[in-house]
């Protein structure tokens, strides 16, 4: 299946950096089935597309996204069951996905480029998931973020439990967790779940599309996806096997044209610019 219309999301590129928008208008970008799906082939385009060196996803105008469209919580109560019906089938995880990545909220994980999430306004629920997958976080200091299931009698959703506490320590992941009351941005960012603050509308994003840009011209693809491995699945096997696989990562790593491009470039005094594709610089 092709990516899907988008209804509720939109996609620029520019520079190497995709902006992603939740956009559902008149609800405060409110998550819905439509809304998961378009977000899904999304990634995956971003991850397969030359031209994307690094992510950046955020709202469509003053909020982030306020959790899930009640009116779809409404069904869900009405079915007991948490599963919501699939208006789009779900986009493949990428080949290379390791298998403790395929779950459906870990998808930014499994990918081979940077996802930042930048906050404004309200951050709750789903939206509180699909920021905390993301792999840095940009918050606005005026922002509004709660976990909000507790005050829903649900549990920590979607693996939160487990990862929320390797963000940011048990403690801190408890206070956000059970206390449903929303924390400022300048809270999390204190709290160690966002790792920039800004100040003032629409700085959130500005500053999330400057860290994109500045990783996608000076971090190399092929580094940031054994990095990504490195974080998300070495970083919890047995560390006598992480050191293996790290060294043998090193290895690939040195034959590689990323590799080579850094060094002949660093012989003369410069810098490789990795938005550039490595056969269209060979052309120039």
């Amino acid at each position: 299946m092709d990516r899907p219309d988008l209804l509720q999301t939109t996609l620029t590129v520019s520079d190497g950096v995709a902006v992603i928008e939740l956009a559902n208008e008149g609800r405060r970008n409110a998550w819905n089935g439509r809304m998961a799906g378009e977000y899904r082939w999304l990634m995956r385009d971003c991850d397969e597309r030359d031209d994307v060196r690094a992510v950046v996803v955020t709202g469509a105008g003053a909020d982030f996204c306020v959790g899930a469209d009640f009116r779809e919580l409404s069904s869900i109560g009405e079915t007991a069951s948490y599963e919501r019906s699939r208006e789009i089938p779900p986009a493949p995880f990428p080949d290379r996905a390791d298998q403790s990545l395929r779950r459906n909220h870990m998808y930014p994980l499994s990918l081979s480029v940077p996802v930042i999430a930048a906050i404004q306004g309200g951050c709750a629920g789903a939206g509180f998931v699909v920021s905390t997958y993301a792999d840095l976080r940009v918050v606005d200091a005026s922002s509004r973020i709660s976990s909000s299931y507790a005050g829903l009698g649900l549990p920590a959703e979607y693996g939160i439990g487990w990862m929320l506490p390797r963000i940011m320590g048990t403690a801190q992941a408890a206070a956000i967790l059970l206390d449903c009351e929303p924390h400022s941005g300048s809270d999390v960012y204190r709290m160690g779940w966002a790792q920039y603050l800004t100040e003032g509308s629409g700085s959130a994003r500005a500053r999330a599309i400057e860290i994109a840009t500045r990783i996608a011209r000076s971090s190399a693809p092929s580094s940031v996806a054994m990095i990504k491995r490195h974080l998300y699945v070495d970083a919890w096997i047995d560390a006598n096997e992480a050191y293996s696989r790290s060294v043998a990562d090193m290895d690939a790593a040195v034959g590689s044209a990323d590799f080579r491009r850094s060094i002949a470039a660093r012989r003369k005094g410069e810098r490789v610019d990795f938005r550039t594709p490595h056969q269209k610089e060979l052309k120039q």
